[in-house]
């Protein structure tokens, strides 16, 4: 049975995994990875555009793991000497979507003042429900 993550990163270290077709976690780590499965569901919140960018705090992209294998990957374009421990991951077309606007239809979020709070860490598991909630929303729909 698939479980739902959301992975938290920059959008530029997303957007370097959604390029290579990959899924990591707390900057590469390999436990936060190794306890996914093919066929588990990630969306991955963004608090900032870059290390010391802009602020976002956005759903900036959605995938499901496909990968058997947990891999060290070493080959990234544009991040030469990172290494991440990886699996493959399907990445869907989606829009950005604020997180603002959802919080309250959240389980995960119990207390919508201080929300920051609960997207603390690099991955945390989700509800189906929550899951369906930020997909709907980046693909277009409520």
């Amino acid at each position: 049975m698939a479980r739902y993550f959301i992975g938290v990163a920059e959008r530029a270290y997303v957007r370097a995994a959604v390029g290579e077709g990959v899924v990591l976690f707390s900057g590469g780590r390999e436990a936060p990875v190794r306890n996914t499965a093919p066929g588990d569901k990630v969306i991955f919140y963004s608090p900032k555009d870059a290390h010391d960018g802009d602020p976002l705090q956005a759903f900036t992209a959605l995938g499901e793991i496909t990968g058997n294998e947990v891999r060290l990957k070493t080959d990234w374009p544009d991040h030469t000497g990172f290494e991440a421990h990886v699996r493959d991951c399907a990445y869907e077309d989606v829009q950005e979507t604020p997180i603002q606007p959802l919080l309250e239809d959240l389980d995960f979020i119990e207390d919508s003042k201080n929300w920051g709070f609960y997207l603390q860490g690099g991955k945390r598991e989700i509800s189906a429900g929550d899951y369906q909630r930020i997909a709907g929303a980046m693909l277009g729909g409520s």
